[in-house]
């Protein structure tokens, strides 16, 4: 009987992650109890002053962050503003980290840019979609300032696509969208900072 109850698509999980930040997810026999949070209950903060200009021919308009402590658990809510400068060929997934001073990641997640249900090749020119993700800060994480990170990457080659700002030459090194202040608070500082 209740394999009757199982969405086989999962279609309410594409659809929450695409309109709101998967915080958490725990595995309970074989479901997913997963946690989200509606961007109406985040006040994101800018934190890129200029936009990025992918080759895969999305452009990352803006980029805010809010910090969210529940319990013991802190989390970065990452809003992602994306414009489709023309209709993506490849569909690239976001891998959002966190970097220690090393260069290091503590913390990653990655997706499509708004989720499973709408890769970017479904996308038109001229589309423009908000992107929620979020970014669990490690309870054990050493205080310290780390940089909040974003690339995008074919998942078929792994391959990094660079990225252009203002007249700079193409990059494939991790666009710094902020740093992040680890003590017994967290501070969002801009990524030029």
């Amino acid at each position: 009987q209740g394999q009757d109850e199982v969405d086989l698509t999962e279609f309410l999980s594409k659809y929450l992650s695409a309109v709101s930040y998967q915080v958490d997810c725990d595995v309970f026999l074989d479901v997913d109890l997963c946690q989200y949070v509606s961007p109406m209950f985040a006040t994101p903060n800018p934190v890129l002053d200029e936009t990025a200009i992918f080759e895969s021919g999305l452009t990352l308009e803006s980029a805010a962050v809010d910090v969210q402590v529940q319990d013991e658990r802190r989390f970065l809510l990452v809003e992602l503003k994306w414009l489709a400068e023309q209709q993506p060929t490849v569909d690239v997934k976001v891998s959002l980290r966190l970097l220690d001073e090393t260069g290091a990641a503590v913390e990653q997640r990655d997706n499509f840019p708004i989720g499973p249900l709408l890769p970017p090749t479904t996308w038109a020119a001229g589309d423009r979609k908000p992107g929620y993700m979020a970014l669990a800060i490690p309870p054990t994480l050493e205080s310290g300032r780390y940089q909040l990170v974003v690339t995008l990457y074919d998942p078929a080659t792994f391959e990094t696509t660079a990225y252009s700002l203002s007249d700079a030459m193409p990059s494939t090194a991790p666009l710094v969208l902020a740093n992040v202040e680890v003590g017994d608070t967290i501070k969002v500082v801009s990524g030029r900072e």
